[in-house]
């Protein structure tokens, strides 16, 4: 597939008001693109939008309290500028047109505060907040390609496939550090999808239990002149499981290099993440039936292959830039 874009325009806005001690910031991006492509039906003209950046509409505050301590909070919902459609729902592709035009629609939700939504603490020991929130492993992963949070070209959308790296995370209690001789830390921990019950629980053809989506994610990064750079690890259990050939919730861990380096004339960017999806099943590629295995998954028929044993899966990415 051949795709051309020309980005018609990129607008960001923001407003504040003060009253007291108090402040509020209306802010937003609206990304629309000209877009020309040939999937092998023709060539065809489509508007797009979310291009070099997803179009988005926000508001944040903060009220100081007493002493450095403040209170904050982040609301932003994503929009796509070329239909008006707001959140994260499904994009509806055209006939024989297998990629959506409008990048700035991810698919994974339908909630109309779809990108942030949280509320916090925080002071000169650093933040503190609760609420649906990008993860520090994928903000590492956006710093660390040359496109930064742009939809089209990014790395930033093809890493998280690795190992499921977390994106934004529900239910999450963040920290997020100050920073320390060019050193920051952000800790996020999801208690996941709160299912309330106390035992393996079928609903239709899959089943869940307590432990569903709890994890963790965790990435430590250096910004100091002309350098960058990040090591992020996540872990975190799936939502739930086949019920006919699974016997336990799946897990999905990995770790992540990024960094980049500005030389004035030019910059260089690399990411390297790793990941396993593990437990469930043999193989996420699709291994021969066998026996269950002893981390709840299926030994594979095939002996001397102790990662399918283990329903064990390695995915891998490198992608300089």
């Amino acid at each position: 597939m051949k795709k051309h874009t020309l980005a018609l325009a990129l607008a960001g806005l923001s407003c504040g008001a003060t009253f007291a001690q108090t402040t509020n910031t209306f802010y937003g991006v609206l990304d629309a693109d000209l877009m020309t492509m040939d999937s092998g039906y023709g060539q065809s003209v489509t508007l797009g939008s979310g291009g070099l950046s997803a179009s988005r509409l926000g508001l944040n505050g903060e009220r100081k309290l007493e002493g450095d301590l403040k209170a904050v909070y982040v609301l932003e919902a994503g929009l796509s500028v070329d239909t008006g459609v707001v959140g994260n729902g499904a994009v509806t592709n055209g006939l024989n047109n297998t990629a959506p035009s409008s990048g700035s629609l991810l698919g994974n939700g339908s909630q109309i505060i779809s990108r942030q939504a949280f509320f916090g603490l925080k002071n000169d020991l650093g933040a503190l907040t609760i609420g649906r929130q990008y993860s520090g492993s994928y903000g590492a992963a956006a710093v660390g390609n040359a496109m930064g949070v742009g939809l089209l070209g990014s790395s930033a959308g093809l890493i998280p496939a690795v190992g499921g790296m977390p994106t934004r995370l529900n239910n999450a209690l963040v920290y997020l550090s100050p920073a320390y001789a060019g050193f920051t830390t952000q800790f996020s921990y999801t208690t996941g999808s709160e299912n309330n019950v106390n035992t393996n629980t079928a609903v239709g053809a899959t089943t869940t239990n307590a432990n569903a989506g709890r994890g963790y994610d965790l990435s430590l990064a250096y910004a100091s002149g002309p350098l960058y750079a990040a090591l992020t690890t996540w872990s975190l259990n799936n939502t739930s499981y086949a019920t006919a050939g699974e016997t336990d919730l799946a897990t999905k861990s990995g770790a992540q290099i990024v960094a980049n380096y500005d030389f004035g004339t030019f910059k260089l960017y690399g990411n390297y993440a790793s990941g396993t999806i593990s437990g469930g099943r043999a193989c996420c590629t699709g291994g021969r039936a066998g026996s269950p295995g002893s981390k709840g998954g299926y030994r594979s028929a095939e002996a001397g292959r102790a990662k399918k044993e283990e329903g064990f899966c390695l995915v891998k990415g490198l992608i300089f830039i």
